[in-house]
C-alpha cells in the first residue's frame, strides 16, 4: 500500500506541500519589508488555508524567495492562534504583547507589564534594527471579546504608526464586521491594514494539488483532474484534498483494476458531508442558497438571483459552463438539490417559489454510519504530537492526533464526557462523544452537530466555545468543547444535591440575566434560538485554579445548543418530531409548547423569564410549566403567576413587573427583544455591567 499524501488536515507548514497563494504571499511579504512595514488582514472561509498561508510567510524558504536579505535579517515573525484563548482584560492584553515581542527580541520579559512596558520593548525594537510582525489567527475572537475597548485598538494603532511594527490578522470576515461595538469598528485601527482575500484555487494551482502529490507518491491522478475538480471538489484546496484522498485510497486498493467512479464518490461524501452543509448552512444566506439552488437546477432565472451569481462566482460557490451558472462541482450540486428535497425532474418555478426555504429539510440518511478514519501525516508535526488511537476511549486515547484523554468526567443518555489535554498547546478542553446506539440516529447526530455549528456561528464570550467537531474512527461523533471551572446556576440555587434553596442576591441575578441576555441577543441577530434555556445551562465559569468569588468571580457561559432552531433555514433545521416536544417544559413557553415550528426568540425570553424568577425565589413559577395549558390553547390563557416579592419582600415592584412581562402567556405582550430585557433590568440598578466576558 502507498502511503497518500492528501491525509493531512492541519495547517500545512512545508512550502513543498504548499499550493497556491504565491501572489497574496508575494504582496505580503513585499509590504512587510517596505519602509514602514506593512498591516494586512487576511480574510476567507473556514479551511480555504488562512492559518496555512500565515504559516508559510514565517518558513525560511518563503523568506529567502520573496524578501531581501537584508531586511530578512531584520524580521522578528511571531505567530499566535487566538482561538486558544484571549487575554481576559486589558493588563492581560498588554501581559501578552510585552510576552511576544520581548520573547521575539530574545530578552526577559517585563516584570509589570504596562502600555510603557510595550513602548520601551518596541524602542529597543526600533534601535537593534529589528522588524516585527506579529501574525494574529483568529483574530474575530479578539474584537468580539468585550473587555478589550476602544482604547486598547487605539495603542496598538499607535505602535504600527510609531514603531516599525506590522501586524498580519486571519479571519473569517472583514474586521470591522466582527468588532463588540460599533465604537470599535470606527477606530482607525482598522485603517492600517490592506485586506488580502483568500479564494478557492486557479484552475492551474488547484490542477497541481491534484497531480505533484499523487505523482512523487508512486500514483498519478492527473488522468482524474476533471473528475476531483469538476465532479467532486471545485477548486477549493480542502473540498480537493479530500476528493484526492479519496480517489487515491481506492485506486491504491484496486491495484490495477477499473475505476469506481461511485465507490470514490462515496468515500468523498463521508468525510465532505458535513463541511457541504456548514456551507450550505452557515456560510450562504438565504438569497445565496436561493442562487445555489437555482443553479444547481441549471437556470438562474430572477434578477436578483443572478445579481448574487455574480458576486458567489468571484467567491468559488458557483461557476460557468457552457455560459450558464452551475455550482462549484456537480456533487455540491447534487447536495443542494437533495438537502433541499427537490426531485430531480421536477422544474423550479421561481416565481411561484414552488421549493420556499421554509419548507425544506435536512436529509442526515445520506450519511453512512461509520465513517471511514484517516491517519494524520507525521510529516511536520510539532515535538509531543501523537498519533491518533484505534479502539474505545480512555484514559491516554488520542483524537485527530492532538487531544490525549485525560479522564472521564460522566455519562449520560447521550453519550460520555471526557477531560482531555491538547497535546500543541497544553490547554484542557471537554470532549463529548455519543454513544453507539444515539450515534445511529440521524437526528439525534444532527442535534449534537447544532450544539457545535451553533456555538461557533455566534461566536460570543457568554457562549462556551467549540473548538473541534469531528468522527471517531469507529463512527461517532464528538465535538472537542472548552474547559470550565465552576458551578451552574442551578447548583448554585440549589446546592450539589439538588435539595437546599439558595435564593441569589437580587443585583447577582440581574448581572446573570443580563450577561444571558447579551449572548443571546447575538444568537438571536444570526437567527438561532437556543429553545432549553435553564438554570443548568447557565454556567458560571471561573479562570481555572482560582476561588469563586460570587460577586465577581465568573463569568456567564451558556451551554447546550443541542436543540437549538436555526431560523434563516427554516423547516430545515427543525428537529421537532410530532411524537413529542424539544425542551424542559416548566421553562417552555406557551407557543413552544403549542407549535415548536412556530418558536421564536420570545420563546427564548420566556425560558429567561422563568430563570430570574427562580434565581430570586428558588421557585417555579408555573410548577407544571405552559404545558398545562396545552390542551385549553388557544382560548383564554391561565393567570399569570404570582409575583417574586410574594416569597421574597425585598424584591422591588418595578423588578416584578419585569420579570411578569417576561412571563407573558402571547409573544407580543413580552419585552421586543432580549436587549430590551437587559435594559429594563439594568435601570433598575445603574451602572452595574454583569457578569460579562
Amino acid at each position: 500500500m502507498r502511503k497518500n499524501p492528501y491525509l493531512n488536515r492541519l495547517p500545512v507548514r512545508e512550502p513543498a506541500r504548499f499550493y497556491g497563494r504565491r501572489r497574496e504571499l508575494r504582496r505580503i511579504l513585499e509590504g512587510l519589508a517596505a519602509d514602514p512595514p506593512q498591516s494586512f488582514s487576511l480574510v476567507g472561509d473556514r479551511r480555504i488555508g488562512k492559518s496555512s498561508t500565515l504559516h508559510q510567510l514565517q518558513h525560511p524558504e518563503v523568506l529567502a524567495a520573496n524578501v531581501p536579505e537584508t531586511v530578512r535579517t531584520a524580521l522578528r515573525l511571531r505567530y499566535h492562534d487566538f482561538q486558544a484563548g484571549v487575554p481576559a482584560d486589558e493588563p492581560a492584553f498588554l501581559g501578552f504583547l510585552c510576552g511576544e515581542i520581548a520573547d521575539a527580541l530574545g530578552t526577559d520579559r517585563p516584570a509589570a507589564p504596562s502600555r510603557d512596558a510595550v513602548v520601551a520593548l518596541l524602542r529597543r525594537a526600533d534601535r537593534e534594527g529589528v522588524r516585527l510582525v506579529l501574525m494574529w489567527d483568529e483574530f474575530e475572537v479578539v474584537t468580539r471579546h468585550k473587555a478589550l475597548d476602544l482604547d486598547v485598538y487605539s495603542f496598538l494603532r499607535s505602535l504600527a504608526q510609531n514603531h516599525k511594527l506590522a501586524y498580519v490578522t486571519a479571519s473569517g470576515r472583514d474586521l470591522r464586521s466582527v468588532c463588540h461595538s460599533a465604537q470599535v469598528a470606527d477606530s482607525p485601527f482598522f485603517n492600517v491594514f490592506q485586506t488580502v482575500r483568500l479564494r478557492p484555487l486557479s484552475r492551474v494551482e488547484a490542477t497541481a494539488l491534484v497531480t505533484e502529490p499523487s505523482a512523487a507518491a508512486g500514483l498519478p491522478l492527473a488522468p482524474h483532474v476533471e473528475l476531483v475538480l469538476d465532479e467532486l471538489a471545485g477548486t477549493f484546496p480542502f473540498f480537493v484534498q479530500i476528493a484526492c484522498a479519496a480517489l487515491f485510497e481506492h485506486l491504491d486498493e484496486q491495484d490495477g483494476a477499473a475505476l469506481d467512479r461511485g465507490a470514490v464518490l462515496e468515500r468523498f461524501l463521508e468525510e465532505v458531508d458535513p463541511h457541504f452543509r456548514y456551507v450550505w448552512e452557515q456560510r450562504l444566506s438565504a438569497e445565496e442558497r436561493q442562487a445555489v439552488l437555482e443553479a444547481s437546477r441549471g437556470r438562474v432565472t430572477s434578477s436578483g438571483s443572478k445579481r448574487i451569481a455574480e458576486r458567489l462566482e468571484k467567491e468559488g460557490y458557483v461557476a460557468k459552463r457552457d455560459g450558464a451558472w452551475a455550482p462549484f462541482s456537480r456533487c455540491f450540486g447534487r447536495f443542494v438539490l437533495e438537502t433541499m428535497n427537490v426531485e430531480e425532474e421536477e422544474t423550479l418555478d421561481a416565481d411561484a417559489q414552488a421549493a420556499p426555504l421554509g419548507a425544506t429539510r435536512m436529509d442526515e440518511s445520506r450519511r453512512p454510519p461509520s465513517p471511514g478514519a484517516f491517519q494524520p501525516s507525521t510529516a511536520g508535526r510539532p515535538p509531543g504530537r501523537r498519533s491518533s488511537t484505534p479502539g474505545p476511549l480512555g484514559r491516554g486515547s488520542v483524537l485527530l492526533g492532538k487531544y490525549e484523554v485525560v479522564d472521564e468526567l460522566g455519562e449520560g443518555g447521550m453519550g460520555k464526557v471526557f477531560l482531555a489535554r491538547h497535546l500543541d498547546l497544553g490547554r484542557k478542553v471537554v470532549v463529548k462523544v455519543l454513544s453507539p446506539q444515539i450515534a445511529g440516529a440521524p437526528d439525534m447526530v444532527t442535534r449534537f452537530r447544532r450544539e457545535a455549528m451553533a456555538a461557533s456561528a455566534i461566536g460570543h464570550p457568554n457562549v462556551v466555545q467549540v473548538h473541534d467537531f469531528d468522527w471517531h474512527e469507529d463512527g461517532r461523533p464528538f465535538l472537542v468543547m472548552e474547559y470550565l471551572e465552576g458551578e451552574d446556576l442551578a447548583q448554585r440555587i440549589y446546592g450539589k444535591t439538588g435539595t437546599e434553596a439558595h435564593p441569589l442576591p437580587i443585583k447577582e441575578s440581574i448581572d446573570i440575566l443580563c450577561a444571558a441576555c447579551e449572548a443571546l441577543a447575538v444568537a438571536h441577530e444570526r437567527h438561532i434560538i437556543h429553545r432549553d434555556l435553564k438554570p443548568s445551562n447557565l454556567f458560571l465559569a471561573r479562570p481555572q485554579g482560582t476561588i469563586p468569588d460570587a460577586a465577581h468571580g465568573y463569568v456567564v457561559k451558556l451551554l447546550d445548543f443541542g436543540i437549538s432552531k436555526m431560523l434563516d433555514l427554516g423547516g430545515a433545521q427543525q428537529l421537532t418530531r410530532a411524537s413529542g416536544m424539544l425542551g424542559t417544559p416548566c421553562y417552555m413557553a406557551p407557543e413552544q409548547i403549542a407549535d415548536a415550528g412556530a418558536t421564536g426568540p420570545a420563546a427564548d425570553q420566556y425560558a429567561l423569564g422563568v430563570v430570574l424568577y427562580e434565581a430570586l425565589t428558588a421557585k417555579l413559577p408555573f410548577e407544571a410549566g405552559p404545558a398545562m395549558s396545552r390542551p385549553f390553547w388557544p382560548n383564554p390563557p391561565p393567570p399569570p403567576p404570582s409575583p417574586p416579592s410574594r416569597f421574597r419582600p425585598d424584591v422591588p415592584a418595578p423588578l416584578d413587573a419585569v420579570v411578569l412581562r417576561t412571563l407573558a402567556f402571547y409573544p407580543q405582550e413580552r419585552f421586543a427583544d432580549v436587549k430590551a430585557l437587559a435594559e429594563a433590568l439594568r435601570a433598575l440598578f445603574p451602572g452595574r455591567k454583569g457578569h460579562g466576558a
